[in-house]
């Protein structure tokens, strides 16, 4: 996963002109990266839908939110920081200790780059 990230930020910079010449703009991309349980379900009769549900969604929504204000492409929570194996590549850097809107505790989030 955030291996695949970096490589669309590569991609995206690879053609930065082509998007420039074609759009005027150059696309930007967030994320963030949290971990836990999802409850996955069909529904609906006629047309069937995959369906997501769990408290990890809307907290890694939260945690992706505050990218932009604070100005960083890729947060993950400590708690998955401190799961993640192989990480050889990336630099992790403390960036906030917060209480995520809609939430009560508090969730320490760090940004992720890479090494340079």
């Amino acid at each position: 996963m955030i291996n695949c990230f970096f490589g669309i930020q590569k991609i995206i910079q690879d053609l930065r002109s082509a998007y420039i010449n074609k759009y005027g703009a150059i696309p930007t991309i967030r994320a963030g990266l949290h971990g836990g349980q999802v409850i996955v379900t069909w529904i609906g009769e006629l047309r069937k839908e995959i369906v997501y549900v769990g408290d990890v969604l809307n907290t890694t929504a939260r945690i992706q939110e505050k990218c932009k204000r604070l100005g960083k492409d890729f947060l993950i929570s400590e708690k998955l920081l401190f799961k993640m194996k192989n990480s050889e590549g990336l630099e992790a850097q403390f960036a906030e200790e917060t209480v995520l809107r809609g939430k009560k505790k508090l969730i320490r989030l760090y940004s992720i780059e890479m090494a340079t």
